[in-house]
């Protein structure tokens, strides 16, 4: 998925109306909610309704646009790490993780991660993959916990696990980008090309060669939310803004000056 917006930005062109008020009008959750429904899968169905995006401009007629591109990927990888314990997933050589799918909860009878504690199979966590991402996308490996302290418990005494589904990919010619904290930055892909994100963290995983401060207390820090915020502002489009800033994304290491790293391609 590359973009996806519920709101206007057209005139009565697109989708007529007698009531369009304004046409600068976007959810900010849009892509990340489309991406949700489509990410991974074959085919999806989408809803134009305010009841999946809020109503980000009352009294004008909306619609859903969004932008996507049918990509070929090795077979995935299945992940199953059973409540209480982590695991480590890792690529060879330069590719990096891609997360498809994720859920924390169950899904399945006793046959996977038995335990006597099963009340229910129809159990997830809402925010499994945006956590899971943040923690391994982009990167050449990742540790991963099935813990409720990570997801929280969407079903209590039902002994849980968490499943994921990955691919390694290789990227080529991405650019890398660091901002340091309280900055903006603005990337642009030329000649018809749009931003692809490969990966994003506003933290710090460095020491102070890059973005220098006295203020360093750790290297191990990342918001949990960093890439689909940045996907949010760059995905699909050929030009966007990107800010470092606890605003955005939360303080995810208090004391510690910070900085917001992006690798995206132009495609």
């Amino acid at each position: 998925m590359q973009s996806a917006n519920y709101g206007r930005t057209t005139n009565g062109s697109v989708c007529p109306h007698s009531q369009i008020r304004t046409t600068a009008c976007g959810a900010t959750g849009s892509l990340s909610t489309v991406k949700g429904w489509c990410d991974g899968k074959i085919s999806c169905e989408i809803q134009a309704s305010n009841l999946a995006f809020g109503d980000p401009c009352p009294n004008t007629y909306k619609y859903l646009q969004v932008g996507y591109k049918c990509i070929i990927l090795v077979v995935p990888t299945n992940v199953i790490i059973c409540e209480h314990k982590s695991r480590t997933i890792l690529c060879s050589g330069s590719s990096i993780i891609n997360v498809l799918r994720a859920n924390y909860g169950r899904t399945t009878d006793g046959k996977v991660c038995p335990h006597p504690s099963i009340l229910t199979t129809n159990c997830s966590a809402s925010k499994t993959l945006t956590i899971v991402q943040g923690l391994c996308q982009g990167k050449p490996r990742c540790e991963l916990h099935a813990s409720n302290g990570f997801f929280g418990d969407p079903c209590v005494y039902t002994y849980k696990y968490l499943e994921v589904y990955y691919s390694c990919i290789t990227p080529v010619g991405s650019t890398n980008v660091i901002v340091c904290s309280h900055k903006s930055r603005t990337i642009v892909c030329s000649g018809g090309s749009t931003i692809n994100v490969l990966r994003a963290n506003y933290g710090r995983t460095a020491d102070a060669r890059v973005c220098p401060h006295p203020s360093i207390q750790t290297t191990n820090c990342s918001a949990s939310n960093s890439l689909p915020i940045v996907k949010g502002w760059c995905q699909g489009k050929t030009t966007c803004v990107l800010y470092a800033s606890h605003g955005f994304f939360g303080d995810p290491c208090i004391g510690t000056f910070k900085y917001l790293e992006v690798d995206y391609t132009c495609s």
